[in-house]
């Protein structure tokens, strides 16, 4: 049995607080009566109080009846029925054990199973005649019986964090489904935050449609207890979204909740706030909670663990303010929001408000073409300008959305620091003419090639419905070459062979070093003409730019010629 870390449970209160903890609890036995509950049992305290005491994994045995307490419609805290079935050893991550319960009671039969969204509600079993905190409910079996479910012991909750690991899932078991409330975006959008963001989490999560604070919901009713709903917040402002919880324990500002990973990331900084229970929506396959959004922030979470997520309350989360202008011609959509600085998440959230953005301006999917403007603000030093073109020919507000994230990601994943994003203002005029063109040809002008030397090229370029465009140019080939050295002309967004993805070529040694080069890296409109040296390495011999997205490789195979050659 893991020990429960002391260091985390002892807190000094004056006599004040004693009485305002006292208060709540009072309270939270008036809100609680009327409801089922288990035989002798009194309701659970109301939080923040004292620490409730772990009941002893050594004394489970079947049999033993309890209680569990979950957010229903009206963000009423309701009792459902639990009886321990077993104690499954070595099914939890590093190792632990995880109690099989089944759930019953009016709540539970209503939804068809334990429902999407109680991930965290709190299990209490008697105690030698008191009340004590079993665990979480954590997991459930989708394929089998909608009322088993998989309890994480709070003694694992309590203890410290186990590290980044994700941890096995049971046979036939899976994390209890976690509805993410999304306000604000669109069918698009939507779709694109389910292929990026919502495929990073270990347990399924379900997208599901949000608003602001539910009408006649009091404010008494968002109290926050143990059984409350949560809500972790990726994005808030003008676009929401965030995945639903239940509150397992509240001990000062110290909350518990989830009985699983979100994503798992370990350390976190995501917003932490309320939500209403609007309904529990019965289901075959998963019933799930359905909510609002409220409009309160109620602090940070901290840790994302396999066992489950801690949160301090009143603590501010680490978000990236962004300011998102949308041009068309005249006319300007502007998004005021902010999102998680987590990697690899904010990037691709950022993405997925750019699309958001650009379909409420641009009220069409059809070719086009974009100009994206970043300012990013960097903690320590100056901004991040950068300049991008993009054109499709038949979706450019998606293109420019992926566009958006790309260089965010490149930052994000460095190896040299934590890039610490600040703000973020973000430009993209669009209009319908397509600014894209072919490379078709390149040529080689006749005479001797050496190391070291000139060599003249003709380029072909063939503009969108324009007239072709021949350019003539000269390089400088390096003093030494690769013995199979080539000419590659490409785009400088194309990837210039299969092992390849195009951006930065630039050997990077440092954080500075990797801001220099995104500020200076080529463009998609710019031309870059390349060759191997004599080690290897690729070296850019020239860059030409062009009023549009220049697509295409073309590669010249280089026959040198020796300096001793006379002729």
């Amino acid at each position: 049995m893991r020990a429960v870390a002391s260091s985390r449970s002892s807190r000094s209160l004056c006599v004040p607080q004693l009485r305002r903890l006292l208060a709540c609890a009072l309270l939270a036995c008036a809100l609680l009566a009327g409801a089922g509950t288990g035989a002798g049992q009194e309701p659970p305290p109301a939080g923040p109080a004292a620490r409730l005491p772990a009941f002893p994994l050594e004394r489970i045995e079947p049999g033993l009846a309890g209680f569990g307490v979950t957010a229903a419609a009206g963000n009423r805290l309701e009792r459902f029925e639990v009886q321990v079935l077993a104690l499954q050893r070595g099914l939890g991550p590093g190792g632990l054990p995880l109690l099989l319960i089944r759930a019953s009671g009016e709540l539970i039969e209503a939804a068809g199973g334990v429902a999407a969204g109680m991930s965290g509600s709190p299990v209490y079993l008697d105690l030698d005649g008191r009340q004590s905190l079993l665990g979480a409910i954590a997991y459930v079996f989708p394929e089998s019986d909608g009322n088993l479910a998989l309890v994480m012991p709070i003694e694992a909750m309590r203890d410290e964090p186990l590290g980044e690991a994700l941890p096995p899932l049971p046979a036939g078991a899976r994390a209890v489904a976690t509805p993410v409330l999304v306000a604000g975006l669109g069918e698009r959008a939507l779709s694109l935050l389910e292929d990026t963001v919502l495929t990073l989490a270990p347990q399924r999560l379900m997208a599901l449609s949000a608003g602001g604070a539910a009408a006649g919901v009091d404010e008494g009713d968002r109290e926050l207890r143990a059984g409350s709903a949560v809500a972790l917040q990726l994005v808030r402002g003008d676009l929401d979204v965030a995945a639903i919880g239940t509150v397992t324990e509240i001990v000062g500002d110290e909350l518990l909740a989830f009985g699983h990973p979100f994503l798992g990331t370990g350390p976190a900084s995501w917003a932490l706030a309320g939500a209403d229970i609007t309904a529990i929506v019965p289901s075959r396959r998963v019933p799930f909670k359905l909510a609002n959004l409220a409009p309160d922030l109620l602090g940070a979470v901290v840790a994302d663990t396999p066992t489950g997520i801690t949160a301090r309350l009143g603590q501010k989360p680490r978000l990236l303010p962004v300011t998102l202008n949308v041009d068309i011609g005249a006319r300007r959509e502007t998004l005021r929001f902010e999102v998680a600085t987590a990697e690899p998440l904010w990037p691709l959230l950022v993405a997925v408000a750019t699309l958001e953005g650009i379909d409420r301006a641009w009220r069409r999917v059809s070719p086009g073409s974009a100009t994206l403007a970043w300012e990013l603000e960097l903690d320590g030093g100056p901004p991040l300008r950068l300049l991008e073109e993009v054109s499709h020919p038949a979706d450019v507000a998606l293109a420019a959305a992926r566009m958006a994230g790309a260089p965010l990601a490149l930052l994000a994943a460095n190896a040299f620091e934590a890039p610490r994003p600040k703000g973020l203002r973000l430009l993209i005029e669009l209009d319908e003419a397509r600014r894209d063109g072919e490379l078709v040809q390149a040529l080689l002008e006749g005479g001797p090639i050496r190391a070291g030397g000139a060599v003249g090229l003709h380029l072909r370029l063939q503009p969108w419905r324009r007239q072709s465009e021949v350019h003539t140019l000269s390089v400088t080939l390096p003093d030494a070459l690769h013995p199979d050295a080539e000419l590659v002309i490409r785009g400088a967004a194309e990837p210039r062979d299969d092992d390849h993805e195009g951006g930065i070529d630039t050997l990077v040694l440092s954080y500075a070093e990797l801001l220099a080069v995104l500020r200076e890296r080529p463009r998609s409109g710019d031309l870059v003409i390349e060759v191997r040296d004599a080690q290897g390495r690729w070296q850019l011999l020239a860059r030409r730019s062009f009023p549009y997205v220049v697509h295409g490789v073309e590669r010249l195979p280089l026959e040198l010629e020796d300096d001793d050659d006379d002729g």
